[in-house]
C-alpha cells in the first residue's frame, strides 16, 4: 500500500554501495540523482513507520534496487528496497548479494518497500511496505 508523504529535506554524505540499477527503465538516472535519493530515503521511511507504528530493521541490512521510470507523467527514480539476503538457511555470506533484477516480495512487512523519488522536486511522492507491518494496529483515523 502506498502513501503520499509530505516533502522532507535531509543533506548528508551517501555511499551508495548498497544500491544496485537495474536495467530496462524509461531513463537512466544519474550519480548525482541516486546520491540525493539516497540521502533523503531513511527520514521519509522511518516518518511512514513511525505512522504505521512499524519496527524498521537495521538501515544497513537492507539493499536498494533502483531504475528510472515514470509516475504520473513524470520522471522518477523507482526504489524497491528489501533486507533480507536471498540465500538458502545457514549460509552465511562475507559480502551482499547483487540481483540484476527486481525482488518481488509480496509480504514481509517493514523489511520489504518501494517508494518514488521525484528527481525535479527533490522529494519522495510515496512510499508503501509490503504487506502488514509487524507492531500495533494504525490508530483509528489514520
Amino acid at each position: 500500500m502506498f502513501y503520499f508523504l509530505a516533502n522532507v529535506a535531509v543533506a548528508a554524505v551517501v555511499s551508495l554501495t548498497a544500491w544496485v540499477y537495474i536495467p530496462g527503465g524509461i531513463w537512466h538516472p544519474s550519480q548525482q540523482v541516486v546520491r540525493a535519493a539516497a540521502s533523503r530515503l531513511k527520514p521519509v521511511v522511518e516518518k511512514r513507520a513511525a505512522y504505521v507504528r512499524a519496527a524498521l530493521p537495521d538501515w544497513s541490512k537492507y539493499t536498494f534496487q533502483y531504475q528510472g521510470q515514470t509516475f504520473r507523467g513524470k520522471k522518477v527514480l523507482y526504489v524497491n528496497a528489501y533486507c533480507r539476503p536471498l540465500v538458502p538457511p545457514g549460509v552465511k555470506l562475507k559480502h551482499r548479494v547483487i540481483i540484476k533484477r527486481f525482488v518481488r516480495v509480496n509480504d514481509g512487512g517493514s523489511c520489504y518497500f518501494q517508494a518514488y523519488y521525484d528527481p525535479v522536486a527533490k522529494k519522495y511522492l510515496l512510499v508503501g511496505f509490503n504487506g502488514p507491518v509487524p507492531g500495533p494496529a494504525p490508530r483509528p483515523g489514520i
